[in-house]
């Protein structure tokens, strides 16, 4: 039912009425200021620099009258936050409501927006009423707001998804407005599909009413450190613990700038290090909080050291396996039938091979020549499986039509090319070749 005693009593004392628009831009003509001020971006401690923008333009916005504004964010970057910052610094002469949950239908928004304001009892359901007594309700209430010079606020969080029927009843509800401001401004909070579904043409006159979108965004590598290291004094003040750059590195990775999951990082992270009376945190730390977390964990190979520039070493190998292979370089050999399928288990045996780690020129290095494809893509499937077990494989063809030839190396030394040859001969893929390449015959190749 209506509790018509809950509305403003208009013979509370007045504010003073608003300077006419000449006068005011005497005054900033006088003063040499501005006539319109800059959003606020103050940033407080434990803010990211996205955070403190969103809320200062969004702050600005609801100041300048504005009725419809949309804010947009990934999961975690702090739009809930933001709804609730909203309330704290709400003035006394506004009449705030916030959805953290997204009505389902246009009376359950109305009924919801005046239970808030005090019009409708907490027990009054939206199904007792009709649309047009709720409707003749709220403009009861944001005609009462005129003499006070007050507004309404309404906040939306999950945005995203609402219904067209209470998008549109929004708009319809954003007409009410005196001379020259409106008596209710709404502020949708939602993931980037609310961009998505404000697009839709049946939603275009909605779309239209929008008079500012902002984005909230990650954390930025240039102040991600600072982020870091508030978060951290918070949870332990004076710095007794503190992350090593290896760490923070690593924290960074892991997080990828979301503040939510940075926050949770820093937390688990924390009470590892004082499980261990540790008065650093080590990337391993960082990691065990990532597990617990179920973060997915990237992984990470350690390159071997690759000796390009000893022009003796290189001399002595192709002085040691020269007259093997050059009476060999013309040859090309097939492989056996099974050597595919003993491709992975040849690769997992051969840890003492360095792992090329950037692309080296093929003449004058050795090579071992592991077989001949007529397909590209049954050789591209060899290739990686060599290169997943951690050897220099790549494939290469003299035209586009093939054979496809299936290579692991180049190597600077002779017993590197060996023990390759034989770790792949014990595991079963016979018909291998080591070979010194004459000329550059690595284009065209993939790795």
């Amino acid at each position: 039912m209506l509790n018509l005693s809950s509305f403003p009593d208009p013979k509370q004392e007045l504010q003073p009425l608003p300077q006419p628009r000449w006068a005011v831009k005497a005054r900033a003509e006088v003063l040499d200021v501005p006539m319109f001020a800059a959003p606020d971006t103050f940033r407080q401690t434990g803010q990211t620099r996205s955070f403190a923008g969103v809320l200062g333009s969004v702050r600005h916005g609801l100041f300048q009258g504005e009725r419809l504004i949309v804010v947009t964010g990934d999961s975690g970057t702090g739009k809930t936050m933001l709804c609730r910052q909203l309330i704290e610094e709400a003035e006394p002469r506004t009449r705030m409501s916030v959805m953290l949950q997204p009505p389902a239908t246009a009376e359950d928004l109305l009924a919801h927006f005046l239970r808030d304001m005090g019009v409708l009892d907490n027990g009054t359901s939206a199904v007792l009423m009709s649309r047009n007594s709720l409707i003749f309700a709220l403009q009861r209430f944001l005609e009462s707001l005129i003499p006070l010079r007050s507004r309404a606020v309404l906040v939306i969080d999950e945005a995203q998804h609402l219904t067209p029927a209470v998008l549109e009843q929004l708009r319809l509800a954003l007409n009410f407005e005196t001379g020259d401001a409106a008596l209710l401004q709404v502020v949708l909070v939602g993931q980037p599909e609310l961009d998505t579904l404000l697009h839709w043409p049946e939603l275009r006159r909605v779309a239209q009413r929008v008079s500012r979108r902002c984005e909230l965004g990650v954390i930025e590598s240039d102040e991600f450190p600072t982020y870091i290291e508030e978060c951290l004094e918070r949870r332990s003040p004076g710095g007794l613990v503190r992350l090593t750059p290896a760490a923070a590195k690593s924290l960074a990775s892991l997080s990828s700038g979301v503040p939510r999951v940075a926050d949770r990082l820093c937390a688990h992270a924390l009470e590892l290090a004082a499980v261990e009376n540790a008065r650093r945190i080590e990337p391993r730390t960082i990691t065990a909080a990532a597990k617990r977390l179920g973060l997915e964990i990237p992984r990470v190979r350690t390159p071997a050291k690759v000796y390009t520039g000893a022009a003796a070493i290189a001399a002595c190998a192709v002085l040691a396996a020269g007259a093997w292979g050059w009476t060999n370089r013309g040859t090309v050999k097939a492989a056996p039938s099974n050597s595919g399928v003993a491709i992975a288990a040849a690769a997992a045996a051969v840890p003492a091979v360095p792992v090329v780690t950037k692309s080296l020129e093929t003449a004058g290095g050795l090579t071992v020549t592991v077989a001949t494809f007529r397909t590209e893509s049954r050789a591209r499937a060899v290739v990686a499986q060599l290169v997943d077990q951690g050897l220099p494989a790549f494939a290469r063809s003299k035209s586009e039509a093939g054979p496809y030839q299936v290579i692991v190396g180049p190597y600077v030394s002779a017993e590197e090319a060996t023990a390759a040859q034989k770790a792949l001969a014990a595991q079963g893929v016979a018909g291998t070749e080591v070979r010194i390449e004459t000329t550059d015959l690595s284009q065209p190749a993939w790795r």
